[in-house]
């Protein structure tokens, strides 16, 4: 590859790791990434209005939000190892 070709790679690159860096702070919700590009952070409002509505989805299945909050905050612990559901009930 000539150089040009390299520099012009390394600037698509760069562009795709902040395009996935935004993917990763706002999930993809457009409410959420408006917030994140005006304000250049997510506002309470607007995490309110997401916990919200995980909250009333998970208790219209007679689920617990306890539950939820716990496995939640469990996953990211998660992220690249081997695990069982079994196991991550039991832990929970």
């Amino acid at each position: 590859m000539s150089e040009k070709e390299l520099k012009t790679l390394n600037l698509k690159l760069t562009r795709f790791k902040e395009d996935f860096k935004t993917y990763i702070n706002t999930g993809e919700f457009p409410k959420v990434i408006n917030d994140f590009f005006e304000n250049n952070s997510i506002s309470e409002e607007t995490l309110n209005t997401y916990t919200n509505y995980l909250y009333v989805n998970i208790e219209r299945f007679n689920r617990s939000r306890l539950i939820l909050n716990q496995l939640l905050f469990k996953i990211p612990d998660l992220i690249g190892q081997r695990f069982t559901w079994n196991s991550l009930y039991n832990e929970i």
